[in-house]
């Protein structure tokens, strides 16, 4: 059984790192970052991208769309403290701070499909 890699993109260690710890309980593979220039560059392929819509440099809804060029069919939840309109994108959800942990693997699981961890 293969992992399902999962990207978290975030600036603020404190929720990042939990992050990680709810995914990695849930069985997924993780990779964080603090910017999107952190990841943009790389080569790495993901099967779900967190993201965080105010990131330094630009924001987390440029980069997924960025991500998409490379990986177009990349399953996106966009995360903000701030309420924020439901992306209207196929394979996009919004789920405003401060979620629940089950919350989140919900929308991962929902995005994700078939794609088992």
């Amino acid at each position: 059984m293969v992992a399902v890699r999962v990207l978290v993109l975030e600036d603020e260690l404190s929720v990042r790192s939990l992050l990680e710890r709810y995914l990695i309980r849930a069985g997924y593979h993780v990779t964080s970052a603090a910017s999107g220039a952190d990841v943009l560059e790389g080569t790495e392929v993901w099967d779900l991208a967190i993201v965080d819509f105010s990131l330094p440099g630009m924001s987390g809804d440029e980069v997924i769309r960025r991500l998409r060029h490379r990986l177009p069919a990349l399953p996106a939840i966009l995360t903000s403290g701030s309420p924020l309109r439901d992306p209207s994108e196929p394979g996009m959800r919004f789920l405003q701070k401060p979620f629940a942990p089950a919350r989140l693997l919900d929308t991962a699981r929902e995005l994700l499909g078939s794609v088992q961890c």
